[in-house]
């Protein structure tokens, strides 16, 4: 799905989720739940800018902590792509944040 031209309200940090959902916002964010959870695996593809993900895949990880319980009971298998207009070695390390950080969040890396 392109998250892209995706309906998604940032997290406010409410809580009201209780970090086990559902979110309180009415968007889209449910409907990309909803196919996460029928998944064995996501593969997540962004640019880097400025050596972060892109503000549109930032909403949708954000707004994972309403879901945690459920996603990590899934344990998908994760991937990141990514590319970038640098060499700059810093871009290889912020890569692994991201997956180590954000998207372990929802499961295993691969």
């Amino acid at each position: 799905m392109d998250v892209c031209h995706a309906d998604i309200h940032p997290c406010t940090g409410c809580v009201a989720c209780g970090y086990e959902g559902p979110c309180v916002q009415k968007d889209d964010v449910e409907m990309i739940r909803q196919k996460l959870l029928a998944s064995d695996m996501v593969v997540f593809a962004t640019p880097l800018y400025y050596y972060g993900m892109s503000a549109q895949l930032k909403l949708v990880v954000d707004r994972f902590c309403a879901y945690n319980s459920s996603l990590n009971s899934r344990h998908l298998k994760s991937a990141l792509l990514t590319v970038a207009g640098s060499h700059c070695n810093h871009m290889a390390v912020n890569v692994d944040c991201i997956c180590l950080r954000n998207l372990s969040a929802i499961g295993e890396n691969v």
